[in-house]
């Protein structure tokens, strides 16, 4: 072979190659923009022959895929929207769940306060909000009520402010069970006589202990705080329970603050003991507003400078919020709101104390001046009969001077006549409950009339208000033994025993219980 005809084959053998890969370049492109991709092969080089073999079956099968593809974008498309339909009916069977729930707590958070002193308002904002049936709704753990009882004949208005642990579901489920249970008790108290006839005190913890006990069931799988209490319609003297709730604000004279500074009591359905019981007690004045809330509003998401958004730690800021909204509940809100957003469920409950005939505060005249001095100059001289002449009429000029009440009635107890410091000791505990050392003193005269019953309520009073009073412990416990209720007396005296260990009349109070034991129990020998 000349070097003519070797050159000649050499560039026609290239000449093929480039030809082969420009056909494969417009082959893959023709596959690429739809077509069919055929490759008209023109080498006769085995590898190039084997790869058009390939390259066939692979343009075949894309044809076929892409046949086909309508065919599996409709598949795949209607199991979407199958899938899609199944989680729209579960969606539509949560919220028709939400709904039912919802429906159940509604007609259990309501407001039946009806007096004419005491004024409640509600504002709820639950975190979770679902349509059902074109109509959106919201559920959660907060419930506020409020309804007017009548207890011992004088008008109360009872409140709460709850907020159940979990979301959701599980916050409305344990607002779904204190609601019914509060109700329960409520009804109750309009139908039962005995329990009309408790004191304030006695009724609140009558009713804190069953719904504490009835939580308890839920081995703290269900917990709830609240603030729960009574007003006094007549006098404005508020009872309360604080569960682990955030305090409780006072707004008066356009400025708000913090009426508690520590805690009592665990959430509902938390491990707890009744020994040191105690129940708070607040006097509202003439325009007075309290209150009440869910730390939903203190649980705000706030901007930081840096732009970064940061969860609000500061309970105090509340406080600024009341003084904003001017103590009223919508405006409250949206000074929260200009703050940050909310990430929990919200409530507000609003006490306002308005007296329905305003109460005169008049400096006493010169005449009630001089018969108060002569009483004093009576006292003096152990003239007590004359000295309560003196304060008698000293009283008909001020009949709402409880200053010279509770001197008329502390003349009565020097003389002994603990019958009519009993008797006048009744009426001034009516028009000012919150005095306590005049229920002490109640109870230490009834005590002296021997009738014991009266004596321990008023004793038990106090216990509930102050459970470290070591000398109201001391005379209960007295009491206790004197109406024979032996476990009772012991039990009171070992919680005065920690108080004043050195006592010398805890100490003859002891002797005395150990008698009145060593007696019960050769009697029940003798049986």
């Amino acid at each position: 072979m000349t070097f003519l005809e070797a050159s000649l084959l050499t560039f026609l053998y290239f000449q093929s190659i480039n030809m082969t890969l420009d056909q494969i370049n417009l082959s893959a492109n023709n596959l690429a923009m739809g077509g069919s991709g055929a490759l008209p092969l023109l080498s006769i080089d085995r590898e190039f022959i084997r790869f058009a073999e390939n390259f066939e079956k692979a343009t075949s099968e894309v044809g076929k895929i892409r046949d086909n593809l309508q065919q599996l974008v409709e598949e795949k498309t209607s199991e979407l929207r199958h899938s899609l339909d199944i989680v729209e009916k579960l969606k539509s069977q949560q919220d028709g769940d939400y709904f039912l729930t919802s429906l159940l707590i509604q007609p259990l958070s309501l407001n039946k306060s009806t007096g004419d002193k005491v004024h409640v308002d509600f504002l709820m904002k639950q975190k979770k909000t679902f349509v059902f049936h074109g109509k959106e709704n919201d559920i959660g753990g907060d419930i506020c009520i409020a309804k007017s009882v009548q207890l011992r004949n004088r008008e109360f208005t009872v409140f709460l402010n709850a907020d159940a642990m979990g979301k959701s579901l599980q916050g409305a489920g344990g607002a779904l069970v204190l609601g019914a249970a509060v109700q329960s008790i409520l009804e109750r108290t309009v139908a039962v006589q005995s329990v009309k006839q408790l004191y304030a005190e006695r009724w609140l913890k009558n009713a804190f202990l069953e719904l504490h006990r009835l939580f308890e069931g839920f081995d703290c799988s269900m917990l709830v705080s609240l603030v729960m209490g009574l007003i006094d319609d007549k006098t404005g003297l508020v009872y309360y329970i604080n569960a682990e709730h955030p305090w409780s604000v006072l707004y008066r004279d356009g400025k708000a603050e913090f009426i508690e500074t520590s805690g009592l009591f665990r959430k509902l359905g938390t491990p707890f003991t009744d020994d040191q019981f105690q129940i708070r007690t607040f006097q509202l004045r003439e325009g007075d507003v309290l209150i009440l809330g869910s730390d939903g509003r203190d649980d705000i998401e706030i901007d930081s400078e840096n732009g970064v958004r940061i969860l609000n730690e500061d309970e105090s800021l509340f406080l600024k919020h009341v003084e904003n909204g001017t103590g009223k509940l919508e405006k409250i809100y949206e000074s929260i709101l200009s703050k940050g957003k909310l990430t929990d469920d919200f409530s507000l409950l609003k006490i306002s104390y308005r007296q329905s005939e305003p109460s005169i505060s008049r400096a006493l005249r010169k005449e009630s001046l001089d018969l108060l001095r002569k009483a004093k100059a009576h006292v003096k001289d152990k003239n007590f009969d004359s000295a309560i002449l003196s304060l008698q009429e000293a009283g008909k000029i001020h009949p709402e001077s409880a200053e010279i009440r509770r001197d008329l009635i502390r003349l009565h107890f020097r003389k002994k006549d603990y019958k009519q410091a009993a008797t006048l000791l009744n009426e001034y505990i009516e028009d000012h409950p919150g005095d306590g050392d005049m229920i002490y003193l109640a109870s230490f005269c009834f005590k002296k009339n021997q009738e014991y019953g009266k004596a321990i309520d008023m004793a038990e009073r106090i216990r509930l208000r102050n459970p470290g009073h070591p000398s109201n412990l001391i005379q209960l416990a007295e009491l206790y033994l004197k109406v024979g209720n032996v476990s009772k007396a012991e039990k009171i005296l070992s919680l005065a025993q920690i108080i004043e260990p050195n006592s010398k009349e805890l100490l003859i109070l002891s002797k005395n219980l150990e008698r009145e034991k060593s007696l019960t129990s050769d009697g029940l020998d003798s049986i």
